[in-house]
């Protein structure tokens, strides 16, 4: 799992490395990314990437959010409004109307919630984390070190769980 943020400069930087880093993961190794759901405006783009996921466009337009917030300044950081997302989303085919429904859907608001247990049962520092099998958060000193550290953490579970 990766926690991330869009509004981070962090997670920004780390997404290209990241994307390529998860391509290469082995077909029994799900990769989940997990939006940070620290309130405020971290809550907002938190709901943006599960409307955009119930849609079925996240992954088309992940690494754009980024590029949106920080390179373009195409949405605001804080504040954001339904309507300024859902401008972002029809790029992808999704209409206005259906994306705000989207966002403001009991799905959504119950995966932000499991989003907001989830970094606070693993104890989630900041972004962007990485946590593997639930059990483990993967630190570094680089982003190249926290790849690392997590491609050995996956294969001490992959062992484990031949072993069991």
């Amino acid at each position: 799992v990766e926690v991330f943020g869009y509004t981070c400069p962090h997670c920004a930087h780390f997404e290209p490395t990241l994307e390529a880093w998860a391509k290469k993961l082995p077909k029994d190794v799900r990769f989940t990314p997990v939006p940070a759901a620290f309130g405020g405006y971290w809550d907002s783009y938190a709901r943006a990437y599960y409307a955009a996921e119930q849609l079925g466009v996240a992954k088309r337009s992940h690494a754009a959010m980024f590029k949106a917030l920080h390179e373009d300044k195409a949405l605001p950081m804080q504040n954001v409004s339904p309507e300024e997302l859902a401008g972002f989303y029809t790029a992808y085919g999704v209409s206005a109307g259906a994306y705000t429904t989207a966002l403001k859907s009991t799905a959504v608001e119950q995966k932000v919630k499991a989003a907001r247990d989830f970094a606070q049962r693993t104890r989630v520092p900041g972004t962007p984390a990485l946590i593997v099998n639930g059990r483990y958060l993967v630190k570094g000193d680089s982003f190249d070190d926290m790849l690392r550290n997590t491609d050995a953490l996956i294969a001490r579970e992959r062992a484990g769980a031949k072993a069991r």
